[in-house]
Parts: structure tokens; C-alpha cells; sequence
């Protein structure tokens, strides 16, 4: 269908976890929503009058295909250990490619090569010093319909959360809901967190020459199912927004941006604290809190 296509767009994610948007949200929250919402559903376009038929969102994965991105991502988080006072969250900043690149058969990997990250703030002799920098990570196995393999890391999870493509064609104003997993690590034990992504069409729209479909999503992640050998308390939420366009002539992205926070609260074992703690009595308050925005 076509030999190469290689056009440069952005991509921002103020996201979870390990790679957090630019602020903290205290422990136990009742609102669980980021403070950069607002940001990330700024971005308006000029409205295009709406489609005769629903429009199917893919991607084309025809061989040879290449749709690089620059990637920032913005990241606070704010945890306290048993026994600890809270500490000042640090933001941290990211910069980076992301690549889709064609494998065949209309599957594509993510290659995302990591060039500056450091801590605001910090000096600039220290920047960019990361051991990951210039070091590729590579996620194989996307789909043209967005779907991946199921056993992936936080990180790639994370990617997944700027483009959910709809599991049918939409019509201006239908929402498409899929699950959504993201994976925890409870005291070594690696489960995940279900959830499920809301993607709203909310009309085409004319981006830099492209007829593109504006997706606004939300995300909302809190269930955790404990098996029965581990013995704590463990609570994990996660809940944003996002908002993409994507070409739907030349299947590919153009724009995306998300803003995720999520609330993780886990209780240690006495066990394992008095083992931590040795010789020394363990802290009263058992509870680990973290929270990401």
C-alpha cells in the first residue's frame, strides 16, 4: 500500500506510577482525579461536519510503515514507608521517541528511546544522566486495533493509555468501553488491576491538513483481586482523562496527550516489618502510601 511514511507528532502523557503527571493528590482522596485534566482537554481544533457512517479508528500497519513521535512525560510522586514522614514530592521529567514501526502482517512495535530525563530543579551539569538514556525499549505486538499482548510492564502499559482505539465504529457522541488492565506488584507477587477505558467520538476535526476523529476518553482502574495466600490489606485506583486525534484516512495518530493519578495503599505484614526493622522495634503504623499525578 505504500513504502514508508515518516511524519513527526507529539505526544504528552502526565500519567501513573512510575511516570506521573506534575502534582500529588493526598492519601485517600474521595476525588480521585488529576489536576491536569484541564490541560489535556484544552486542545481544540476546527470542527468538520460530522460523518455520514459510523468511522471505524485503526491504524495501518502495511509494511514499511514508521510514525515517529516526541514523547514528554511529567511525573510527581509522593510515597511514605512505615514509620517515615512524608517526603516533598520531586517531579520528574522525561523526553523521548516513541516509534511505531511495521513488523508484518499488519502488527507494529513501539520502540521508545529515552534522550534527557532529570529532576526539576536540579543542576544542569546533572541533567539527562539517566542510565536509560539513549537505551531503546521495545514493545512488540500492537495490533491495527490497538490491542496488545497482555504480559506487559507498567511502562508500556502506560503508552497504551494515549492512544485506546474503540472496539467498533462510532458515531458522533457513542462511547465504546474496553477493559483495561494495569499491572501491580503486591509484596513480589505480580497481579494486575482491572479497570475498564470509556472513548467518546466527539467529532471530526481538521488538524494541520488531516480530517482527523477527536477521541476523549476516561480511564478508571480499581479493582485488585487478592488470592487468598496473601494475608494485607492492598488498595490500588487509578482514574484520567485523555484526548487524541487521530487520522482516520492515513491510520495513524497525530496528537495525544493524557493525565492519569493513581492512589496505592498497602499494609505490611508484621512478619515482614520485623524482619525489615532487625534489631530495632517496627514502626506502630504499618501502611505504605503512594500517590501519583
Amino acid at each position: 500500500m505504500m513504502a514508508s511514511r515518516k511524519r513527526s507528532s507529539s505526544i504528552a502523557l502526565a500519567a501513573a506510577v512510575i511516570i506521573c503527571g506534575t502534582a500529588f493528590t493526598t492519601y485517600g482522596s474521595d476525588q480521585l482525579q488529576s489536576v491536569h485534566a484541564p490541560d489535556v482537554v484544552a486542545a481544540h481544533y476546527e470542527q468538520l461536519p460530522p460523518p455520514s457512517e459510523p468511522v471505524l479508528i485503526r491504524w495501518d500497519f502495511s509494511d514499511g510503515s514508521e510514525y515517529p513521535y516526541d514523547l514528554r512525560q511529567a511525573a510527581d510522586t509522593v510515597s511514605v514507608f512505615p514509620g517515615d514522614e512524608p517526603e516533598v514530592p520531586k517531579r520528574m521529567i522525561s523526553l523521548g521517541r516513541l516509534e511505531f514501526k511495521a513488523q508484518g502482517d499488519h502488527v507494529a512495535k513501539i520502540v521508545f528511546t529515552q534522550t534527557e530525563t532529570f529532576i526539576e530543579g536540579m543542576p544542569e551539569d546533572e541533567k539527562g544522566k539517566s542510565m536509560l538514556n539513549g537505551r531503546p525499549m521495545v514493545v512488540p505486538g500492537l495490533k491495527e486495533d490497538g490491542t496488545m499482548p497482555s504480559a506487559q510492564n507498567a511502562q508500556s502499559t502506560l503508552f497504551r493509555l494515549l492512544f485506546p482505539l474503540p472496539s467498533e465504529p462510532l458515531e458522533v457522541g457513542r462511547t465504546s468501553t474496553i477493559p483495561f488492565q494495569f499491572p501491580v506488584n503486591v509484596f513480589g507477587s505480580p497481579l494486575s488491576a482491572d479497570g475498564r477505558v470509556k472513548m467518546t467520538l466527539t467529532g471530526l476535526v481538521y488538524v494541520r491538513g488531516m480530517t482527523c476523529a477527536q477521541i476523549d476518553y476516561v480511564i478508571e482502574v480499581d479493582e485488585v483481586e487478592l488470592p487468598e495466600e496473601i494475608e494485607t490489606e492492598f488498595h490500588f485506583a487509578m482514574s484520567g482523562v485523555g484526548r487524541y486525534f487521530f487520522d482516520i484516512e492515513a491510520g495513524r495518530l497525530v496528537e495525544s496527550s493524557a493525565a492519569v493519578v493513581t492512589n496505592m495503599e498497602a499494609e505490611f505484614p508484621e512478619d515482614y516489618m520485623s524482619h525489615m526493622a532487625g534489631d530495632d522495634d517496627p514502626p506502630a503504623d504499618l501502611t505504605m502510601r503512594m500517590s501519583n499525578d
